[in-house]
């Protein structure tokens, strides 16, 4: 299994960023580089889900 991992900072409150990234359903509607993504079932750690970028086979 792939894992990755990233840091930043920014001035988002903590509360509507934590709404943001599990809300992967709705990743694309901020994010023009992916086509769609699919999670089954709650974000919760362990979770698998499908992201699919723009541009490349599924």
């Amino acid at each position: 299994m792939w894992q990755g991992r990233y840091e930043t900072t920014t001035d988002v409150a903590a509360d509507k960023l934590y709404r943001a990234i599990t809300d992967i359903n709705n990743w694309n509607k901020w994010d023009t580089g992916i086509e769609f993504t699919k999670l089954e079932g709650p974000a919760k750690k362990g979770a698998s889900f499908i992201l699919k970028p723009k541009g490349v086979p599924r």
